[in-house]
């Protein structure tokens, strides 16, 4: 990989594990890359697993673009695994995956601990439950480096909002979540956008 390179894009290259463990080999070695865009490319959990222990040592990479890709709680995890240790990535768009309650779980597990990621996005496709989003809530109660989270287009409903809007009254770093199409009360979306307010 060029070592000027600043951002690159597969996007809709139907690349799979096979070719997500190439740029995870590239992205070992690799010291220049701030951007990859690997929109829908058919990577599932062991090409995913590939890519985390590239980001494990790779100290460059600030964005990572996962969207519409085959990435399970499995492959969540190996993901997770890398985010506790990796410092310098600051944006991560896990959309239409299939992480589901138990990918959301370990997400919030790196949440926990991680202090330089800014914005995660786990919209749509994803089927995060009330379960899944009170384990984010916890780890929102912890994380003070998180500004944006996009949770649009799950099932979280009223049971998951309200320990969202639990966790907001202890973190003071969230500046915009996003919950539309979640099957959530109009009262509880009003309670949450006025605990964000004027941050």
């Amino acid at each position: 990989m060029n070592s000027s390179l600043q951002s690159i894009e597969f996007r809709e290259n139907n690349i799979g594990d096979e070719g997500a463990g190439k740029i995870a080999e590239a992205l070992q070695v690799n010291s220049s890359l701030k951007r990859i865009d690997l929109y829908d490319n058919y990577i599932g959990d062991e090409g995913a697993g590939k890519i985390a222990e590239a980001l494990k040592v790779n100290s460059s990479l600030q964005s990572i673009n996962l969207y519409g890709n085959s990435i399970r709680a499995e492959g969540t995890g190996k993901i997770v695994d890398a985010l506790k240790v990796n410092s310098s990535l600051k944006s991560i768009d896990l959309e239409h995956n299939y992480i589901g309650d138990e990918g959301a779980g370990k997400i919030a597990e790196a949440l926990k601990v991680n202090s330089s990621l800014q914005s995660i996005s786990l919209r749509g496709g994803n089927d995060i439950g009330a379960e899944g989003a009170g384990k984010i809530a916890e780890a929102l109660k912890a994380n003070s480096s998180l500004k944006s989270i996009d949770l649009r287009n799950n099932v979280i409903g009223d049971e998951g909002a309200g320990k969202i809007a639990e966790a907001l009254k202890v973190n003071s770093s969230l500046q915009s979540i996003d919950l539309r199409y979640n099957n959530i009360g109009n009262a509880l979306l009003s309670e949450i956008d006025r605990l964000l307010s004027g941050r």
